[in-house]
């Protein structure tokens, strides 16, 4: 009905892009008319600028933290203040406030937001806490806002919490359980837990067996999205007391099948002439008598030569070295 009009929602999936066209029927008495119009979904620049990835409360693909700019907290402090009641903003500038290095208006954002129900902004406090940004380290307040945000379905907390369950973190050790929310952030495509389960896979820890394929499985799903932590994990040296294989090597992207030689020119060798001695000349045999006339005089005659050896280099050549 007419009056109704006003609670008509449009909620675009999150990456569409493409207009949509929605159609009403238009009815007064027995006359009807058909009217549409076209929708087009756009996000606000304070998500363009300081949204997270998955979180499942945003609407864009989102920026990690050090792909935040300078002009996030203008924009973000704008969509704020047009738009109070949306947790979605306030949790956005608490990120931006986090770049720009004003920790305690961060986290007041922050807590804002999480107040308001936003549920990546409860694993943002846990994360703090963890950290100890601005205050002192608190590993059982960020394990219960981790577990609560775990709860609620979002992969960071999955992570984190699953990483510290696995671990025993501040927590009694739960391996099963904390590798369950391990896969299941993996699964939602968080590559820290897929750099996390490599490494379990590779070593075998706590219980779990070393599981070679599973682990560069985990490995190929990191570095397809261009994860250097999961790259880092292929150059794990083997530990002397780890009995389980190190996972060491990943697959060619191509296969070799034909090798071409490519014959580099290579400059000719100076030729070289050796110099043959000479016979030494034979000197008439004197006819006086007395001191000949050749005794005392130089050998050069009777020399066995000694001459040119090539190009003129002589002991102590260069021996290949470049001195690199």
């Amino acid at each position: 009905m007419a009056a109704e009009v006003d609670n008509l929602r449009y909620e675009p999936q999150i990456g569409s892009a493409a207009p949509v066209e929605v159609g009403f029927e238009i009815r007064v008495g027995n006359a009807a008319k058909r009217a549409t119009m076209k929708l087009s979904p756009g996000a606000d620049p304070c998500d363009q600028a300081a949204g997270e990835p998955l979180d499942l409360q945003g609407v864009v693909s989102g920026r990690l933290p050090n792909e935040i700019g300078g002009g996030a907290l203008e924009t973000c402090e704008a969509a704020v203040k047009s738009y109070p009641d949306i947790a979605r903003f306030r949790y956005e500038l608490g990120r931006a406030l986090l770049a720009a290095g004003r920790i305690d208006e961060a986290r007041q954002a922050i807590q804002e937001a999480a107040d308001k129900g936003h549920i990546r902004a409860l694993f943002a406090l846990g994360s703090i806490a963890s950290s100890g940004t601005g205050t002192a380290v608190d590993a059982s307040k960020a394990n219960g806002l981790y577990s609560k945000a775990s709860d609620n379905g979002d992969p960071y907390a999955l992570a984190a919490w699953g990483r510290a369950l696995f671990n025993g973190i501040g927590v009694e050790r739960d391996t099963g359980k904390g590798l369950d929310l391990l896969l299941q952030a993996a699964a939602m495509g968080h590559v820290d837990a897929m750099k996390e389960l490599a490494v379990i896979f590779t070593e075998g820890r706590n219980g779990v067996p070393a599981d070679p394929a599973r682990a560069l499985a985990f490995l190929k799903a990191g570095m397809e999205r261009q994860d250097v932590y999961s790259m880092g994990v292929l150059g794990l040296s083997a530990h002397p007391a780890r009995t389980t294989p190190v996972v060491m090597a990943c697959k060619a992207p191509k296969v070799i099948t034909k090798i071409k030689v490519v014959r580099v020119p290579v400059s000719k060798p100076k030729t070289v002439t050796p110099t043959i001695p000479g016979a030494p000349k034979v000197k008439p045999m004197p006819t006086g008598t007395g001191r000949t006339s050749w005794t005392g005089g130089s050998s050069r005659a009777a020399s066995t030569g000694g001459g040119n050896t090539g190009d003129g280099e002589g002991d102590g050549g260069d021996t290949g070295s470049d001195g690199l």
